[in-house]
């Protein structure tokens, strides 16, 4: 995997993205498409399957950004005790309506400060479709400082990121699906992207090691480069790290360089 020497480098935040990010993730039309979510990404199931090989039955699980509980289903059975958080209220309030027997298990929390956890109070977290890509890049290593905290010495840590690597904004694809309605999706999301950013922060993208993007639905995603994610994890005092493709779960091998992977977001396991 490559590394990077700059772990901090510079951008602007914009102005109101995690109270912009916060709305979106309480509106209740988001809370609804979210709520009866149940199925796991390929890396996902890889990395539940490692966790439950290397003991996690006996483990203290931390869900973050647990949204209507899509992970709930599949590894709080698994853990010996679990606890899920989100920023969102409304999201806390639906996984307690959707699970009842663990309603006590969901709280408010911003990751950013976890002060109703001890430190050292969970074998491992989980941060899973790239929620600490909703966080600002100011705040990304406070986030990360703060679940190494939460986390007994050695650890495991799973999460993923958009990788910048992966965007591309052309309005045409090369190749144009036979799908309509993927295309058209595709069409829309590009032309949106496009519009909602400008050429300022759009041209030479991918030389960048991360950008800040405003969706169409709503949201601002930090999108960054794989090798500057490996930098931050060092910072932040993780090691070990192991990487995940999208597509199939498989892990990426440790010789491999990250910054070479297409893949729309990657996932991470590290200690």
């Amino acid at each position: 995997m490559v590394s990077s020497s700059q772990p901090h480098a510079s951008a602007s935040q914009p102005d109101g993205m995690a109270a912009a990010n916060q709305r979106t993730y309480r509106s209740l039309s988001t809370v609804l498409s979210y709520r009866l979510r149940s199925r796991l990404q390929p890396p996902e199931r890889t990395l539940l399957e490692l966790l439950r090989r290397e003991g996690l039955s006996g483990w203290r699980l931390l869900d973050i950004g647990v949204g209507g509980g899509r992970t709930t289903v599949h590894f709080a059975p698994a853990a010996r005790q679990y606890v899920g958080v989100d920023y969102s209220d409304r999201m806390i309030r639906a996984c307690q309506r959707r699970f009842p027997e663990r309603a006590a298990s969901f709280q408010v929390c911003d990751v950013r400060h976890m002060d109703a956890f001890a430190s050292g109070s969970f074998d491992v977290v989980l941060f899973s479709f790239n929620g600490l890509d909703c966080i600002s890049p100011q705040d990304r290593m406070e986030a990360l400082r703060e679940i190494r905290r939460v986390l007994v010495p050695g650890g495991r840590f799973c999460f993923s990121a958009h990788n910048i690597l992966a965007l591309d904004l052309r309005i045409l694809p090369p190749q144009l699906s036979w799908n309509p309605l993927e295309l058209a999706g595709r069409l829309y999301r590009n032309i949106m992207i496009s519009r909602l950013n400008g050429r300022e922060a759009l041209d030479g993208i991918h030389s960048r090691p991360f950008q800040v993007l405003r969706e169409p639905y709503g949201v601002q995603i930090c999108y960054v480069r794989p090798s500057y994610q490996l930098a931050q994890l060092r910072e932040a005092g993780f090691s070990e790290v192991r990487a995940f493709g999208l597509a199939d779960g498989r892990e990426i091998p440790a010789e491999e360089d990250l910054d070479r992977r297409r893949d729309a977001w990657i996932y991470y396991l590290c200690r």
